[in-house]
Protein backbone atom coordinates (compact mmCIF):
# COMPACT_ATOMS: atom_id res chain seq x y z
CA UNK A 1 0.00 0.00 0.00
CA UNK A 2 1.24 3.30 -0.87
CA UNK A 3 1.76 6.26 1.27
CA UNK A 4 -1.22 8.31 -0.89
CA UNK A 5 -3.65 4.89 -0.79
CA UNK A 6 -2.97 4.82 2.95
CA UNK A 7 -4.03 8.33 3.27
CA UNK A 8 -7.16 7.91 1.77
CA UNK A 9 -7.69 4.84 4.04
CA UNK A 10 -7.61 7.36 7.21
CA UNK A 11 -9.12 10.24 5.65
CA UNK A 12 -11.79 7.54 5.39
CA UNK A 13 -11.70 6.65 8.90
CA UNK A 14 -12.75 10.35 10.01
CA UNK A 15 -16.06 11.19 11.04
CA UNK A 16 -17.27 14.35 8.97
CA UNK A 17 -18.71 15.44 12.40
CA UNK A 18 -15.74 14.62 14.14
CA UNK A 19 -14.94 18.00 16.91
CA UNK A 20 -11.20 16.87 18.26
CA UNK A 21 -8.27 18.43 16.51
CA UNK A 22 -5.96 16.09 17.57
CA UNK A 23 -8.10 13.02 15.52
CA UNK A 24 -7.25 15.43 12.64
CA UNK A 25 -3.80 16.13 13.21
CA UNK A 26 -2.93 11.90 13.87
CA UNK A 27 -5.23 10.06 11.59
CA UNK A 28 -5.41 12.69 8.75
CA UNK A 29 -2.56 15.35 8.98
CA UNK A 30 0.57 13.38 10.16
CA UNK A 31 0.32 10.36 7.23
CA UNK A 32 -0.58 13.05 5.03
CA UNK A 33 3.41 14.46 5.46
CA UNK A 34 4.36 10.90 5.16
CA UNK A 35 2.92 10.68 1.77
CA UNK A 36 4.50 14.40 1.13
CA UNK A 37 7.72 12.30 1.52
CA UNK A 38 8.80 12.99 5.25
CA UNK A 39 9.58 9.47 7.85
CA UNK A 40 8.65 9.59 11.52
CA UNK A 41 12.62 11.27 12.29
CA UNK A 42 11.51 13.86 9.98
CA UNK A 43 8.29 15.24 11.73
CA UNK A 44 8.24 16.92 14.80
CA UNK A 45 4.22 18.18 16.64
CA UNK A 46 3.56 21.01 18.24
CA UNK A 47 6.64 22.89 17.42
CA UNK A 48 7.74 26.11 18.95
CA UNK A 49 7.47 28.68 16.10
CA UNK A 50 8.58 31.84 18.18
CA UNK A 51 5.10 33.09 18.49
CA UNK A 52 2.85 29.77 19.28
CA UNK A 53 3.39 26.30 18.22
CA UNK A 54 2.39 24.79 15.08
CA UNK A 55 0.59 21.49 15.23
CA UNK A 56 3.57 20.05 12.81
CA UNK A 57 6.74 20.36 11.29
CA UNK A 58 8.78 19.16 8.82
CA UNK A 59 12.39 18.88 7.61
CA UNK A 60 14.64 15.85 5.82
CA UNK A 61 17.01 14.87 7.86
CA UNK A 62 20.51 15.89 6.37
CA UNK A 63 22.50 13.74 8.91
CA UNK A 64 20.96 10.58 10.39
CA UNK A 65 22.87 11.17 13.76
CA UNK A 66 20.99 14.48 13.63
CA UNK A 67 17.48 14.28 13.12
CA UNK A 68 14.51 16.60 13.34
CA UNK A 69 12.83 14.48 15.53
CA UNK A 70 15.81 14.65 18.17
CA UNK A 71 17.01 18.32 16.98
CA UNK A 72 13.74 20.76 16.22
CA UNK A 73 15.14 23.46 14.49
CA UNK A 74 15.02 24.91 11.29
CA UNK A 75 11.69 23.28 9.61
CA UNK A 76 10.93 23.33 5.95
CA UNK A 77 7.52 22.65 6.44
CA UNK A 78 4.73 23.92 8.77
CA UNK A 79 0.93 22.62 9.12
CA UNK A 80 -1.99 24.04 11.10
CA UNK A 81 -4.48 21.55 11.41
CA UNK A 82 -8.12 21.91 12.45
CA UNK A 83 -11.25 19.78 13.42
CA UNK A 84 -13.61 18.95 10.91
CA UNK A 85 -15.78 21.12 12.60
CA UNK A 86 -13.84 24.43 11.57
CA UNK A 87 -15.35 26.18 8.17
CA UNK A 88 -11.94 26.24 6.57
CA UNK A 89 -13.51 26.75 3.17
CA UNK A 90 -14.72 30.17 3.82
CA UNK A 91 -15.14 33.05 6.29
CA UNK A 92 -13.78 34.07 9.74
CA UNK A 93 -12.43 30.75 10.50
CA UNK A 94 -10.61 30.36 7.20
CA UNK A 95 -9.22 34.22 7.71
CA UNK A 96 -8.13 33.29 11.28
CA UNK A 97 -6.30 29.89 10.03
CA UNK A 98 -4.40 31.88 7.09
CA UNK A 99 -3.31 34.68 9.55
CA UNK A 100 -2.32 31.73 11.61
CA UNK A 101 0.18 30.18 9.11
CA UNK A 102 1.64 33.35 7.74
CA UNK A 103 2.38 34.50 11.06
CA UNK A 104 3.84 31.01 12.05
CA UNK A 105 5.92 31.22 9.02
CA UNK A 106 7.47 34.83 9.63
CA UNK A 107 8.37 33.68 12.79
CA UNK A 108 12.06 33.80 14.45
CA UNK A 109 12.31 29.82 14.59
CA UNK A 110 10.87 29.42 11.28
CA UNK A 111 13.47 31.86 8.80
CA UNK A 112 14.14 28.48 7.69
CA UNK A 113 10.80 27.17 6.71
CA UNK A 114 9.56 27.66 2.83
CA UNK A 115 6.39 26.21 3.18
CA UNK A 116 3.08 26.03 5.26
CA UNK A 117 -0.71 23.69 5.20
CA UNK A 118 -3.45 24.81 6.63
CA UNK A 119 -5.77 21.72 6.66
CA UNK A 120 -8.82 20.17 8.61
CA UNK A 121 -9.57 16.89 6.24
CA UNK A 122 -12.61 18.66 4.40
CA UNK A 123 -10.35 21.47 2.85
CA UNK A 124 -6.58 22.17 2.08
CA UNK A 125 -4.27 24.69 1.10
CA UNK A 126 -1.02 25.00 0.76
CA UNK A 127 1.04 27.97 1.79
CA UNK A 128 4.82 29.51 0.10
CA UNK A 129 7.45 31.80 1.89
CA UNK A 130 9.13 33.79 -0.43
CA UNK A 131 11.24 36.38 2.08
CA UNK A 132 9.14 37.57 4.02
CA UNK A 133 6.12 37.08 1.24
CA UNK A 134 3.74 34.38 2.34
CA UNK A 135 0.94 33.73 -0.57
CA UNK A 136 -0.52 30.69 -1.68
CA UNK A 137 0.97 28.28 -3.76
CA UNK A 138 -2.89 25.81 -4.47
CA UNK A 139 -6.34 27.01 -4.30
CA UNK A 140 -8.31 26.20 -1.12
CA UNK A 141 -8.98 22.70 -1.76
CA UNK A 142 -12.02 20.55 -1.24
CA UNK A 143 -10.80 16.88 -0.24
CA UNK A 144 -12.56 14.15 -0.65
CA UNK A 145 -11.72 10.28 -1.17
CA UNK A 146 -11.73 10.36 -4.73
CA UNK A 147 -9.33 13.42 -4.96
CA UNK A 148 -6.69 13.46 -1.88
CA UNK A 149 -4.48 10.79 -4.22
CA UNK A 150 -4.38 13.50 -6.80
CA UNK A 151 -4.22 16.39 -4.28
CA UNK A 152 -1.20 15.20 -2.64
CA UNK A 153 0.80 14.44 -6.06
CA UNK A 154 0.02 17.87 -6.84
CA UNK A 155 1.63 19.48 -3.01
CA UNK A 156 4.29 17.45 -3.23
CA UNK A 157 5.19 18.04 -6.98
CA UNK A 158 4.91 21.89 -6.19
CA UNK A 159 7.28 21.18 -2.43
CA UNK A 160 9.31 19.04 -4.41
CA UNK A 161 10.11 21.58 -7.73
CA UNK A 162 9.19 24.79 -6.79
CA UNK A 163 10.16 28.02 -8.59
CA UNK A 164 12.04 29.96 -7.30
CA UNK A 165 11.71 33.27 -8.50
CA UNK A 166 8.79 35.58 -6.68
CA UNK A 167 6.12 36.59 -9.73
CA UNK A 168 4.17 39.86 -9.21
CA UNK A 169 1.24 40.67 -11.35
CA UNK A 170 0.10 44.43 -11.20
CA UNK A 171 -3.03 44.40 -13.13
CA UNK A 172 -6.24 46.76 -13.51
CA UNK A 173 -8.60 47.39 -16.72
CA UNK A 174 -8.57 50.91 -15.33
CA UNK A 175 -6.04 53.71 -16.72
CA UNK A 176 -4.52 56.08 -14.33
CA UNK A 177 -4.39 53.78 -11.43
CA UNK A 178 -0.88 53.52 -10.69
CA UNK A 179 0.25 50.62 -11.90
CA UNK A 180 3.89 51.65 -13.89
CA UNK A 181 4.46 53.84 -10.62
CA UNK A 182 3.69 50.97 -8.26
CA UNK A 183 6.12 48.68 -10.71
CA UNK A 184 9.30 50.90 -11.74
CA UNK A 185 9.23 51.96 -7.58
CA UNK A 186 8.78 48.49 -6.45
CA UNK A 187 11.11 47.13 -8.97
CA UNK A 188 13.75 49.87 -8.11
CA UNK A 189 13.20 48.91 -4.00
CA UNK A 190 14.27 45.26 -4.71
CA UNK A 191 17.21 45.91 -6.80
CA UNK A 192 18.51 48.43 -3.99
CA UNK A 193 18.10 45.11 -1.91
CA UNK A 194 20.57 43.62 -4.39
CA UNK A 195 17.88 40.92 -5.89
CA UNK A 196 17.94 40.28 -9.67
CA UNK A 197 15.04 41.73 -11.32
CA UNK A 198 12.63 41.03 -14.24
CA UNK A 199 9.88 43.81 -15.01
CA UNK A 200 8.04 42.91 -17.56
CA UNK A 201 5.69 45.59 -19.87
CA UNK A 202 2.31 43.85 -21.05
CA UNK A 203 0.49 47.06 -21.86
CA UNK A 204 -0.02 47.94 -25.74
CA UNK A 205 0.80 51.63 -24.52
CA UNK A 206 4.01 50.33 -23.17
CA UNK A 207 4.44 53.47 -20.22
CA UNK A 208 6.36 51.14 -18.31
CA UNK A 209 9.21 50.79 -21.37
CA UNK A 210 8.59 54.59 -22.01
CA UNK A 211 9.15 56.10 -18.34
CA UNK A 212 12.23 54.12 -17.73
CA UNK A 213 13.39 56.22 -21.33
CA UNK A 214 14.16 52.13 -22.23
CA UNK A 215 14.70 51.01 -26.26
CA UNK A 216 12.31 48.50 -27.32
CA UNK A 217 14.29 46.05 -28.72
CA UNK A 218 13.74 44.76 -32.09
CA UNK A 219 11.64 41.28 -31.10
CA UNK A 220 8.70 42.30 -28.84
CA UNK A 221 6.69 40.01 -26.41
CA UNK A 222 3.65 40.00 -29.08
CA UNK A 223 5.79 38.45 -31.56
CA UNK A 224 6.97 35.64 -28.91
CA UNK A 225 3.22 35.05 -28.09
CA UNK A 226 2.20 34.80 -32.01
CA UNK A 227 5.08 32.74 -32.68
CA UNK A 228 6.00 29.86 -30.45
CA UNK A 229 9.30 29.24 -32.21
CA UNK A 230 11.31 32.62 -30.82
CA UNK A 231 13.58 32.57 -28.10
CA UNK A 232 11.76 34.60 -25.18
CA UNK A 233 14.92 35.09 -23.78
CA UNK A 234 15.93 37.91 -27.04
CA UNK A 235 13.55 40.41 -26.17
CA UNK A 236 15.45 40.25 -22.40
CA UNK A 237 17.14 43.83 -22.11
CA UNK A 238 19.48 45.10 -19.39
CA UNK A 239 18.78 48.10 -17.61
CA UNK A 240 20.96 50.05 -15.28
CA UNK A 241 19.29 51.59 -12.03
Amino acid sequence: MTEASYLREKLESISPTERVERVVVQRFAVPLLKALGFDDSEIREEFETGCGQVDLAARKNGDPEDTFFRSPKNPYLLLEAKSRAVNLREGSCYRDAVCQIESYLLAKNCKSAKWGIITNANNIQLWRKHGKVVHPATANLDISSDNIESIVRNLRDKIENYERALTVCVYNNKGGVGKTTTVINLAAALATKGKKVLVVDFDSQGDLTRNLRAAPGKITLTQCLKDPKIDVHAIVQTYRL
